[in-house]
């Protein structure tokens, strides 16, 4: 209980109230809270992926015709397109849901998403089925205490991307190799844990913590750029062609680093933490970066979550 009592002496005096409730509540019962649903032991899903919500085939739909209105704006400046669905952590770690049950209504929502945009001409690279595929071999391509993908489902699904990209237009310029570095293995405290607002807890009350190496990516040691004589004449050779749009999924696992080294360029990020569908491209969009030096490749990674959620001012 000393633990618990120092935990409680670090928060803000306004939040200790709540955060009593919370980590007796999963003390003694073992809850998490309405944001966080535990399913086999030690793995944790947001709350958010069960949600069956009404209205959503109108949410769709109008997110389409967004998509569209955007594709067809970016297609008059000669951008080309090319978009990433990230399935639920529920949809493809089904196997660790145990007690918890999946709505049935959310079975088609990738596959309805992807006959969607294959019917509007966009580019759509689902990864579906490439982390289904990981999850049958036995291979974890998400954290067991965070929303996102770890490093395996970040790395694998980069390389998907790239190929997606290179097969339909060819490698983006100019052309940079880059290389991974890993860190040492530690505790890694999930988002999951901190959203249901037992984080202060020690450890050892705690979901236990996934022990993992992180990585870094930079440009190769003795790079010497492989870039085209034409961009060198038009003094454009150093300016990324590409830029990536998205959510907290561009932002972790160092998913940018695995896409610049498997694009062999450079992959400027415009991601946001809580982008949602579409809040990142909207920001990106009306930038001064972005009227300043469009890229001629945008790649808009979106989480599956976020196609039906309630229609807001910025879908």
């Amino acid at each position: 209980m000393r633990g618990i009592s120092s935990a409680l002496a670090l928060a803000p005096q306004a939040r200790v109230a709540a955060k009593a409730e919370r980590i007796a509540s999963w003390i003694v019962l073992g809850d998490l809270g309405p944001q966080v649903r535990q399913g086999c032991r030690g793995w944790l899903f947001l709350a958010e992926e069960f949600a069956v919500r009404s209205g959503a085939e109108e949410a769709v739909r109008q997110r389409v015709a967004l998509a569209m209105r955007l594709r067809k704006a970016l297609d008059l400046q000669g951008i080309r397109l090319v978009m990433v669905l990230v399935p639920d952590k529920s949809r493809i770690e089904a196997q660790h849901l145990c007690h918890i049950s999946r709505p049935a209504r959310l079975e088609q929502r990738t596959d309805t998403w992807a006959n969607r945009m294959r019917e509007a001409g966009i580019p759509l690279v689902d990864l579906t089925p490439l982390l289904h595929e990981r999850a049958r071999r036995g291979i974890q391509t998400f954290y067991r205490t965070d929303t996102h993908w770890n490093e395996e489902g970040a790395s694998v699904s980069a390389a998907a991307v790239a190929d997606a990209v290179q097969a339909t237009g060819g490698p983006p310029m100019p052309r940079r190799c880059f290389e991974i570095a890993r860190t040492a293995a530690r505790p890694r405290l999930g988002d999951l844990v901190r959203l249901a607002g037992i984080e202060e807890l020690p450890a050892r009350l705690l979901p236990a913590a996934e022990v993992v190496s992180s990585s870094s990516s930079a440009p190769c040691a003795d790079a010497k750029g492989g870039m085209s004589s034409a961009d060198d004449l038009f003094g454009d050779s150093d300016l990324p062609t590409v830029a990536l749009v998205g959510t907290s999924f561009s932002t972790n696992s160092n998913f940018v680093g695995f896409l610049s080294r498997s694009l062999g360029t450079s992959v400027p990020s415009f991601a946001l933490d809580g982008g949602n569908f579409s809040g990142s491209i909207d920001a990106y969009l009306q930038s001064t970066t972005f009227k300043e030096s469009p890229p001629r490749l945008l790649i808009w990674e979106i989480p599956e979550r976020t196609l039906d959620l309630p229609l807001t001012p910025r879908p």
